[in-house]
């Protein structure tokens, strides 16, 4: 299978792409002997549909680029070399998983070195490789561009944290990776209908890292969502809908706000 399925813009592009790096749940033949069979059928920490959410993007001139691995065959929003995005004494989950949010052990047995190098070469490389180029194609039009990396999780983690999350949480790993008039921007739009909060508890990950570069009109910031807006044990909520209406909003407003020359922020 392809590392990724990747969904042209339509007609004239804006200046934004979506990210979608977990919604896979995809696992190849040479690693599903390394899972407990229920965690091959159902991966909990999955982010369920969260593609489906965006899929008006193309049509309004936004490409949308989507895994198709699960998190737990190698986790494209970690850095390549493995090191933490948190601190040390903060729950976080690995380049090759090794546990579940919950503390489920994943692996029946350890990876060999060679496994993961291939599945880094194989599925990491070609998709931030895919970013950059499609990031490069946008810079050619457009004076700067905007990556939204996308997501979800349960309400509550208590590995995470002990409280229930908010319904959204923006981030831009602290004022790096876009200019703040652009993810106050974000904020103003979706609080309109939910709780925000920005860069708490979620700072955003290697993805926002790796590709925010605000001195060379590339922003990038991470949106996490509570799934009980929108997703329930495998079927769609109430509010499914509405969110999905107003996360089209979101976009469409940060595309414009990142075509101004005078969008604000430092």
């Amino acid at each position: 299978m392809a590392p990724f399925e990747f969904y042209k813009s339509e007609g004239s592009a804006r200046p934004l792409l979506i990210s979608v790096p977990h919604a896979g749940t995809f696992f190849p033949g040479s690693c599903r002997e390394q899972f407990d069979p229920g965690i091959v059928s159902h991966p909990p920490d999955t982010d369920w549909w969260v593609d489906k959410l965006y899929d008006f993007a193309p049509k309004r001139g936004i490409a949308l680029i989507k895994a198709n691995y699960s998190r737990y065959v190698i986790d494209l929003n970690r850095r390549a070399d493995d090191s933490g995005l948190y601190p040390k004494d903060r729950f976080q989950t690995r380049l090759f998983p090794d546990q579940t949010f919950d503390g489920q052990k994943l692996l029946l047995r350890p990876l060999r070195s060679e496994e993961k190098r291939d599945r880094i070469e194989q599925i990491y490389k070609p998709y931030y490789q895919k970013i950059t180029t499609e990031l490069a194609a946008l810079r050619e039009s457009h004076q700067r561009v905007l990556l939204v990396d996308a997501h979800s999780i349960r309400r509550l983690v208590p590995s995470i944290q002990s409280q229930p999350f908010p319904d959204l949480i923006l981030s831009n790993r602290k004022g790096q990776s876009c200019r703040e008039g652009v993810i106050q921007k974000g904020a103003k739009v979706l609080r309109e209908s939910y709780q925000v909060t920005i860069n708490d508890p979620f700072q955003g990950g290697a993805i926002t890292e790796a590709f925010g570069a605000p001195d060379r009109g590339i922003e990038a910031l991470q949106l996490e969502m509570s799934q009980d807006l929108y997703w329930n044990e495998g079927e769609w909520s109430e509010g499914a809908f509405a969110l999905k209406g107003l996360l089209e909003k979101f976009v469409l407003e940060l595309a414009e706000e990142v075509a101004c020359k005078d969008s604000g922020g430092t």
